[in-house]
């Protein structure tokens, strides 16, 4: 709930709305597109690896941004700071692995408990801040337009890798709860607008409660997955190694970089958003080329190489369009994606293709 301030800050109304959007759509998209458990069990099975990678990278973002947040509003000096940006992700992840051992009938009390008290929060900072909010942002006008088809691209592909997602269309009675939740979503998202301005002049008790109740919930789900694979699914081979739960705390230490630079608050923004490469690039483009155009074989090595090789091609122009502001690469980033899941003559086998 931090990335709708930056696009705000960034240009205005149009950010916002380019953000909001497609994660709403792409949220309720979830339970319409793959319609029942048994497709979304063998997605499960066959993508799993990169499901859990999924995983992970979410698990270290949130380790990250807890982080973040202490260094930069935490009213200590460098010291404490630094101290307290080390502590808390694993008291973050502490309580919750604690609290994913919870059986599954507790977790939608769990999740309504969550989504109260961040309502409450939101009553309780009001809408004033929202009537405020300008058309422009402090980039060129129209430069949005350069970003808009990778947000999209980011967020309408995503949940797919989700295994939160997955088990929550397992357990849920209807596809149309995927509908209900883009609703309650876009609640959630049209609240970060209340308190944008607090990240510059410190956060209160509510905001910080309601960051907290959601944090430690999706960190929560997500060492859930990591933790025990879903038993309706085949069991993985070998056993699953239980370092990947512990692994993501490595990216809490990334935030302590803000100390060493003359602006810390743009420097904390422009790691964060290095961050939202793994959404914006790496993991749609794994579910475009191996899920929708089967171009990867999660089976073949020399294709996860290829995907690799293609990842670290686009990479840099992800960072010159979203850090150095040069939009323009973006969209030739996805066209050039395009093109490798049309033509399957550019990948070094087809095997996956007659599968």
């Amino acid at each position: 709930m931090f990335l709708p301030i930056i696009m705000l800050e960034r240009y205005g109304w149009p950010g916002f709305l380019i953000f909001a959007i497609p994660n709403v759509l792409g949220c309720a998209a979830f339970g319409y597109v793959l319609k029942n458990r048994e497709r979304s069990r063998r997605l499960i099975e066959r993508h799993r690896l990169m499901m859990r990678c999924f995983s992970i990278v979410t698990l270290a973002y949130h380790a990250f941004f807890i982080s973040l947040i202490a260094t930069l509003l935490a009213p200590f000096d460098v010291m404490q700071n630094t101290q307290l940006a080390l502590v808390l992700p694993a008291v973050f992840f502490a309580f919750g692995l604690l609290i994913g051992h919870l059986p599954d009938r507790f977790w939608p009390l769990l999740a309504l408990a969550v989504y109260a008290l961040s309502l409450t929060a939101f009553s309780q900072v009001g809408v004033e801040a929202i009537k405020d909010v300008s058309w422009r942002g402090a980039h060129a006008e129209g430069e949005w337009r350069w970003l808009l088809p990778t947000v999209a691209f980011g967020f309408l592909l995503c949940p797919y890798l989700d295994l939160t997602f997955h088990r929550a269309l397992k357990r849920s009675p209807s596809r149309h709860a995927f509908g209900v939740f883009g609703g309650t979503f876009a609640v959630m998202i049209i609240f970060t607008i209340a308190y944008r301005d607090l990240f510059d002049i410190g956060l209160t008790g509510w905001i910080l409660a309601h960051l907290s109740a959601q944090t430690l919930f999706t960190i929560s789900a997500h060492l859930r997955e990591l933790r025990r694979d879903d038993p309706d699914l085949e069991p993985a081979p070998g056993r699953s190694p239980w370092w990947p739960v512990l692994l993501p705390l490595l990216a809490g230490p990334i935030a302590l970089l803000v100390n060493f630079g003359p602006e810390p608050q743009q420097l904390g923004r422009e790691l964060y958003l290095r961050f939202l490469v793994a959404y914006g690039l790496i993991f749609p483009a794994y579910v475009l080329l191996a899920m929708a155009f089967r171009r990867i074989d999660p089976k073949r090595r020399v294709h996860w190489i290829t995907f690799g090789l293609v990842m670290l091609l686009l990479s840099p122009m992800y960072e010159l369009g979203f850090i150095h502001g040069t939009g323009v690469l973006l969209p030739m980033a996805l066209l050039l994606l395009m093109v490798l899941a049309v033509f399957r003559r550019l990948w070094l086998t087809p095997e996956a293709d007659r599968r």
